[in-house]
């Protein structure tokens, strides 16, 4: 997209967001994000566009483009029943195109090691089935509240901890018999801590406010 307005305040000043951000290199690297993405089909676009001009939170001043139509669709749409179950990828609503989205390593190397399972499906159905866009209305963005922080940073932590602790934990338990409750606590410690992290920084991050600039 060689020119893009903001939707809403038609301002030009608007900020790209994609790979090297360190947000979207979490997204990447983290291999407790790979349950998101496998289990849950939670992805992330490549690219986002972030209006600096409008004075909103975060969440309505964030806008996914497709690359086939050039639409800026407002991110809110691939939230609650719609951000999970797109494991094909995300789906434009206007004109039903796959947007690109990014991979995590680790669902990557799942996939790869799984592929003689997955692949001729894919390739003989799911490759070039058409999959619905998204429906309804797009939610109210209320500023998110300690409480919400909360439930979302631990979830992340609970992510985390199914996908680096209590899997390898019983996977070792199946090969070798031992069960290491230990290191199932030290994980809990350190994804607890991650996903308290997380919550704060998502605060913090979702109820920012632009107009930095005028439109």
């Amino acid at each position: 997209m060689e020119e893009v307005a903001c939707p809403k305040c038609h301002s030009a000043y608007l900020k790209r967001t994609q790979l090297p951000n360190c947000s979207l290199l979490h997204w990447v690297l983290n291999p407790g994000l790979a349950v998101n993405e496998l289990i849950l089909g939670q992805r992330i676009p490549k690219l986002t566009f972030e209006c600096r001009s409008c004075q909103l939170p975060y969440a309505e001043r964030n806008f996914i483009p497709c690359p086939s139509c050039n639409t800026l669709h407002d991110s809110r749409v691939w939230t609650g029943r719609n951000g999970i179950g797109n494991w094909l990828g995300l789906i434009c609503p206007t004109c039903s195109a796959r947007i690109p989205c990014l991979w995590n390593l680790t669902s990557l190397l799942i996939l790869l090691l799984l592929s003689p399972v997955w692949y001729l499906p894919y390739r003989l159905y799911f490759k070039d089935r058409r999959v619905s866009p998204p429906t309804g209305a797009i939610p109210d963005s209320a500023m998110i509240t300690p409480k919400t922080s909360v439930r979302m940073g631990f979830f992340f932590g609970a992510m985390m901890w199914v996908a680096v602790s209590l899997v390898p934990t019983l996977v070792r338990y199946a090969r070798v018999g031992t069960f290491d409750f230990y290191a199932l606590l030290f994980g809990a410690g350190v994804c607890l801590l991650a996903g308290a992290t997380f919550g704060i920084l998502m605060h913090f991050t979702l109820n920012r406010k632009g107009g930095k600039r005028g439109g």
